[in-house]
């Protein structure tokens, strides 16, 4: 995900388009299905992993990089109401 996400990964126009304007192929094109896989399940590869989440370490860079672009990527798949559970677990 660090390689792919970006600002405006979709290249839409206008900040506050609605989604159900983009048309599906496109977010499909800009967010294939990999990456989608892992936006919505990497915080549970590294709860199974046991892995510790630490000041300084790979997801805190993770996140201080990328969050808003997990976000904007979660929004375009339509699945940005699952952003809270998803966080929810990475602090448990």
């Amino acid at each position: 995900m660090n390689e792919r996400l970006r600002t405006n990964i979709c290249d839409v126009n206008a900040p506050g388009t609605n989604r159900s304007t983009i048309n599906p192929q496109k977010v499909d094109a800009c967010l294939p299905p990999e990456v989608q896989y892992a936006c919505l399940y990497w915080v549970y590869h590294i709860q199974h992993a046991r892995d510790r989440v630490s000041d300084g370490g790979p997801v805190r860079e993770f996140l201080t990089r990328h969050f808003l672009h997990w976000m904007e990527a979660l929004s375009l798949m339509g699945r940005a109401s699952e952003s809270l559970g998803i966080i929810k677990t990475l602090e448990s």
